[in-house]
């Protein structure tokens, strides 16, 4: 190709979705399985580069502090070594389009996880808080707020499904010494995790798989307290959620 064609391509506009490389972006080359045959005309084509297959597990998240709303997520297995390019991505399950999203150059073994969007046959019905307060007395030095949480999810499926849920509890400033924050009691039972779904910081986070039955709904139960002395109160009131 002549290099007036090359630079018909340079001023051409970039293909949806895709933007130039940072200065600082690693170099690869993607070598294509076969030949193609790619018009001269100075535009972008399309063409099959390569084709994979790669172990993949696929999990139902939802966070029902900030809605109702379940996501399905895939994490690919992908071989060492093996990069992919920073672009647009098409998401098709079966053969059927799921999702528009985006890969950042994922590679060198690190798994690649895609968010399906929201799955509509599984979902977070409500999430209830009871508080119960200690009555503060002469014969008491602390106070003590129990907070219970229940959270129902719903699945329409015609199989069990695991649902992965995030929540937290409420992280005292370094100052507040006299502040005791402890989970009592979880089903099922919670793991710490200090990461939400996103993989953004979570202070306090907690993380529980609730298995929830074909067509049916089945409840996450937890409980924390607070404690601290019966003369003070917590900032924004007793009621943290």
């Amino acid at each position: 190709m002549g290099g007036g064609l090359f630079g018909g391509a340079r001023a051409a506009p970039l293909p949806p979705g895709t933007r130039v490389l940072a200065q600082d972006a690693y170099h690869q080359v993607f070598t294509a399985e076969g030949l193609h045959d790619v018009p001269g005309d100075g535009r972008y084509h399309r063409i099959t580069a390569s084709t994979s297959a790669a172990p993949a597990t696929f999990e139902h998240r939802a966070v029902p502090r900030t809605g109702h709303d379940v996501f399905r997520y895939c994490t690919v297995d992908l071989a060492r070594g093996r990069a992919l390019p920073d672009g647009p991505l098409a998401v098709h399950v079966g053969g059927d389009f799921k999702v528009t999203s985006r890969l950042s150059g994922a590679g060198g073994g690190r798994p690649l996880e895609l968010n399906l969007g929201v799955d509509p046959a599984v979902r977070v019905v409500d999430r209830k808080v009871t508080v119960q307060q200690q009555d503060k007395g002469l014969m008491s030095q602390t106070t003590r707020v129990d907070h219970h949480i229940a959270v129902r999810v719903r699945s329409a499926l015609p199989e069990p499904v695991d649902v992965v849920l995030y929540d937290r509890l409420p992280v005292p400033e370094d100052e507040e010494k006299d502040l005791q924050v402890a989970l009592i009691e979880s089903v099922p039972p919670a793991e710490r995790t200090d990461r939400d779904p996103l993989g953004e910081p979570l202070p306090g986070g907690l993380r529980w798989t609730l298995t929830v039955s074909p067509g049916g709904t089945d409840v996450l139960a937890w409980h924390y307290r607070l404690e601290f002395p019966a003369k003070a109160e917590v900032v924004g009131g007793n009621r943290r959620d």
